[in-house]
C-alpha cells in the first residue's frame, strides 16, 4: 500500500473504475473546481495497490475541530479493506479534531460499512441532500 497526495490523475484514474453507489460522481471527477475543492483547504490523499488507485480520500475543514471526511472508492477496494481501516483510523487518531462528519448515500452500503468500521456513529437522514435529490445518511465520529 502506497499513500500519497491527491492528485489530479489520481481522480481521474478513479472515475474510469469507481464503484457502483458512487457513478453519480463522475459527473464532478473530471471538473477541474472540483479537484480544487478536495485539496485547497483539507487534506486528500490517493491510496495505490501495485502502482493502481484505489481510493481517494480526504478531510475537509469547517472550523476548529469539526472536518468533513470524503472518498471515491474503486471496484476491487474491497480486497484491500483491512490494511486500508487501519491506516484510516491511524490517520484520524493523531489528527486534532473533535468530530468528522461523513455524508453517505443511503444504497452505499460499501460505504456505510467502512464507516462504521472507522467508528463512525449514525446520526440521521438528510433528506433531498445531493444534486439529483438522493438522501444521505450523516455518520460522525467524534472524540472526547
Amino acid at each position: 500500500m502506497n499513500i500519497r497526495p491527491l492528485e489530479r490523475e489520481h481522480l481521474l484514474d478513479i472515475a474510469t473504475r469507481i464503484q457502483g453507489a458512487q457513478t453519480e460522481m463522475k459527473a464532478y471527477i473530471d471538473q477541474p473546481w472540483y479537484f480544487d475543492s478536495l485539496t485547497k483547504t483539507g487534506e486528500a490523499y490517493s491510496v495505490l495497490y501495485d502502482g493502481k488507485v484505489v481510493l481517494c480520500a480526504g478531510i475537509i475543514p469547517q472550523w476548529n475541530g469539526r472536518y468533513v471526511a470524503w472518498a471515491l472508492f474503486t471496484k476491487d477496494v474491497g480486497l484491500k479493506m483491512v490494511s486500508l481501516v487501519r491506516a484510516v483510523r491511524r490517520f484520524l487518531d493523531v489528527k486534532e479534531v473533535r468530530r468528522v462528519e461523513a455524508y453517505i448515500d443511503c444504497t452505499h452500503l460499501e460505504g456505510i460499512r467502512l464507516a462504521e468500521l472507522l467508528g463512525f456513529k449514525f446520526e440521521g437522514t438528510l433528506v433531498k441532500f445531493t444534486p439529483d435529490g438522493r438522501n444521505n445518511y450523516m455518520y460522525a465520529r467524534t472524540k472526547d
